[in-house]
């Protein structure tokens, strides 16, 4: 048995999607999955139980949880309403600092960045809230702007060291 999850998310110019899931969505409870895509999860209402792997963390309104390539995650939301962007890491632009790509290299799982930020009001969730909202926006430059913000979002990741290998 597979939990491979084949669905392609975006399009092939821009592969990255926004799920916005409340309690009557089909797929309200998260299903145990694994993909090659990276995800932002963000908890806007109620709580969750969200496994990746065999990590439990309770989430609630505001936490934001990265789900980083390959791992296995499922959730059982509780009066929850919550978003994801699922997107291709490669997505981001490679931009080599000491001959390696902080975004190839979590792309391909050689890092890992933390899986759970609680609700702050901090440089990392006012990026993940950008991407976010600009995801929704159906104007012509949201890509650019969206992988702005992802890149944005690296550089905070990358400068605080929330990642690991």
């Amino acid at each position: 048995m597979s939990f491979q999850e084949l669905k392609v998310h975006g399009t092939h110019d821009f592969p990255i999607e926004l799920y916005h899931i409340e309690e009557s969505h089909p797929k309200y409870e998260m299903a145990f999955h694994w993909h090659h895509n990276i995800e932002l999860i963000r908890v806007l209402q109620g709580s969750m139980a969200l496994f990746l792997d065999n990590r439990k963390y309770t989430a609630k309104s505001g936490d934001l949880i990265f789900v980083n390539s390959e791992i296995i995650h499922g959730a059982y939301p509780e009066n929850c309403i919550y978003e994801c962007v699922v997107y291709d890491g490669l997505l981001v632009p490679p931009l080599y600092v000491r001959g390696h790509s902080f975004s190839e290299d979590a792309a391909s799982g050689r890092i890992l960045i933390n899986e759970y930020f609680p609700a702050k009001n901090d440089e990392l969730h006012r990026f993940s809230d950008g991407i976010f909202d600009e995801m929704k926006k159906k104007d012509n430059g949201k890509c650019y702007r969206v992988i702005s913000m992802l890149c944005g979002l690296y550089g905070i990741i990358l400068k605080d060291g929330l990642y690991g290998e």
